[in-house]
């Protein structure tokens, strides 16, 4: 009885399927570099999908041949890291082409040798501060390595995620700005530098909500990574009721202080304009 118990054991382990949490980054790897070949000859078949492949892109669900995966793009630079938690990969694609040019935040998760879901915040020219040639200039010079001494783990990035978007609605929130910190904006706007090493954001004069959170977590890089909408408000502030950006903040957090900050905002042309012209006009 005995030997048949274990052997009964011994053969649910092997059938067991792989799930998510037993993901490696090894695993992982595999996975983003079939994305890069898959997004540059635009061919999403290149990745493992099925009809149960979920696709969003700037926090909508489209169909599969809505993806910008079905846009060949000639990356200029790509930058990786891995949720093994929820077994996501997470991309920065910088695409510096004078025609089509594109920076895209996506994600990619996996569960039993299939990708599960693609998600992507998608930007180009006419969103908030686009400039791809920006965007790559200043990337490649960041160090986003994993050489984190003091990790924080899961809960402590995602807390300091959150500390830096609720400070957009309450102002007291303690945020961990570190010192040196940069804060690389759509590509064009760039703040932290020799002089003035500080990312703190610069609030509006009214409260700005960013919903709809979701997150990513490489703890062994420091990373952090959340797709929400970004600057919602209602009836009471100067630019009146809204429902927000797609947007995609992505934090790398070193000794629990923020170290760099990269956005991107999908954002409509005429609500641009709109707040540009309002904040000259509180200058």
């Amino acid at each position: 009885m005995i030997k048949l118990i274990i052997f009964g054991i011994i053969s649910i382990l092997f059938i067991t399927p792989i799930n998510a949490k037993d993901c490696s980054r090894g695993d992982l790897k595999k996975y983003a570099n079939l994305y890069f070949n898959a997004q540059k000859a635009g061919e999403p078949s290149l990745l493992p999908i099925n009809n149960s492949t979920v696709f969003n892109q700037n926090k909508q669900e489209i169909s599969s041949t809505e993806s910008i995966l079905n846009t060949a793009l000639p990356i200029s630079f790509q930058r990786n890291f891995y949720d093994t938690e929820t077994c996501t990969v997470f991309a920065e694609v910088i695409v510096d082409d004078d025609i089509n040019p594109y920076v895209i935040d996506i994600k990619i998760q996996v569960k039993d040798d299939m990708v599960t879901k693609i998600a992507a915040i998608v930007t180009t020219d006419g969103d908030w501060e686009f400039d791809a040639k920006g965007f790559l200039e200043a990337a490649k010079k960041e160090d986003w390595s994993e050489h984190n001494p003091n990790r924080i783990g899961r809960d402590g990035l995602i807390k300091a995620a959150d500390a830096y978007f609720d400070y957009f609605t309450y102002e007291k929130i303690d945020v961990p700005w570190g010192n040196p910190c940069a804060h690389l904006e759509g590509g064009k706007k760039y703040s932290g530098n020799d002089t003035n090493p500080s990312c703190k954001a610069v609030l509006a004069n009214y409260a700005l909500d960013n919903v709809e959170r979701e997150y990513f977590v490489d703890e062994k890089s420091g990373v952090v990574n959340v797709f929400c909408y970004f600057g919602k408000t209602d009836s009471s502030a100067q630019y009146g009721a809204y429902h927000g950006n797609p947007d995609s903040h992505t934090f790398y957090i070193v000794n629990g202080k923020l170290r760099y900050i990269h956005s991107l905002t999908v954002i409509e042309q005429a609500r641009q304009e709109e707040i540009i012209r309002m904040m000259n006009a509180e200058e």
